[in-house]
């Protein structure tokens, strides 16, 4: 790809390698083209998390920010999964954020709705929303991660600075117990 002179890059076929390395050398045009592939899909991972669109577009905003930043360092970076990673961090805390000292899993309200609303309407999707709701962060993130975002094993493994195994064994983990809390009693 010439990049100078008369030719101008077309970042829409460039790869996240190339647009990560013109970024970190401050080109808006490349950065932009980032955001464009990444953030509707980081954006739903938030919501999905978050249960909430204002503090998933939050979230949107300081991922990519963050990621910006860390280009200038990190030119080599593989964008997606860190991208994906800096969200989910970003998730974490804002859930440690909000949650109340006290705390015994209080209704939520999505979109306005109650619960009981939502489960007359959609009463499969979302008693396995309020399944992966109840994981813990690592098996919610790794179920969220590979079923809605459909990153592989390994962009996974280094979106949670882990390895592919225990991505592997949160996986199964985390589809066993939506299993268990699935079932009738």
């Amino acid at each position: 790809m010439a990049v100078g002179g008369f030719f101008k890059p077309s970042w829409r076929r460039a790869s996240d390698g190339d647009l990560a390395r013109a970024s970190a050398r401050k080109d808006a045009k490349a950065f932009a083209e980032l955001i464009r592939r990444y953030q509707d899909p980081v954006f739903r991972f938030a919501r999905q998390y978050l249960g909430d669109a204002q503090g998933a577009e939050d979230v949107c905003q300081e991922a990519f920010l963050r990621l910006f930043q860390s280009l200038e360092n990190r030119p080599d970076i593989a964008v997606r999964p860190y991208v994906f990673s800096i969200a989910r961090n970003l998730c974490c805390d804002q859930v440690r954020k909000k949650r109340p000292e006290n705390w015994e899993r209080p209704p939520e309200m999505v979109d306005g709705k109650t619960p009981l609303e939502l489960l007359n309407k959609r009463q499969g999707l979302d008693a396995l929303s309020r399944a992966v709701d109840q994981l813990p962060e690592s098996q919610k993130t790794v179920i969220l991660l590979r079923h809605t975002r459909e990153l592989s094993y390994a962009q996974i493994a280094q979106a949670m600075e882990t390895t592919v195994p225990a991505v592997e064994s949160l996986l199964i983990r985390a589809r066993k117990k939506i299993k268990t809390m699935l079932q009738p009693s």
